[in-house]
């Protein structure tokens, strides 16, 4: 009980980063994107998308904790590989939206998209950490 109360509270301490750190992650997607003189205006969504966020970045916490109990990883490079695997996977989908945008943008020639509304980089995340936790999983229940 004491480790998930530990693990709560690192989830509360990202979610609470991840609210401050959006501005710079939105602006470092849009930087990616290879679009110069790109001007991002507000859209409708973008509250949702930050809170969306910071709670994807308060449940990386969960996440991992859930995969090492269900898999019983007790060894300290175990875990640290779990976390490696779930942390790059989640980058890994968010740079592959990042290249999909990339393309449905390159042949416009106007500097104010709109699709940049609808980038759901939050649910990418989200995606990329729930797919690094099953391999994981799958990774470590055939070892044991």
């Amino acid at each position: 009980m004491r480790r998930f109360a530990i693990v709560i509270g690192f989830s509360f301490l990202l979610a609470i980063t991840g609210f401050g750190l959006w501005n710079r992650f939105f602006g470092l997607s849009v930087d990616l994107l290879y679009k110069p003189h790109l001007k991002v205006s507000p859209y409708p969504e973008q509250f949702l998308n930050h809170i969306a966020f910071a709670a994807v970045l308060g449940l990386i916490p969960l996440i991992y904790y859930v995969t090492i109990r269900y898999v019983r990883i007790d060894l300290f490079e175990p875990r640290l590989t779990t976390l490696s695997i779930i942390l790059m996977s989640g980058m890994l989908f968010w740079q592959l939206r990042i290249l999909h945008i990339q393309s449905e943008i390159s042949g416009l020639t106007v500097d104010n998209v709109s699709i940049l509304g609808m980038m759901h980089l939050p649910t990418y995340l989200l995606i990329g950490l729930v797919v690094g936790a099953l391999l994981s999983l799958v990774t470590f229940r055939r070892s044991h």
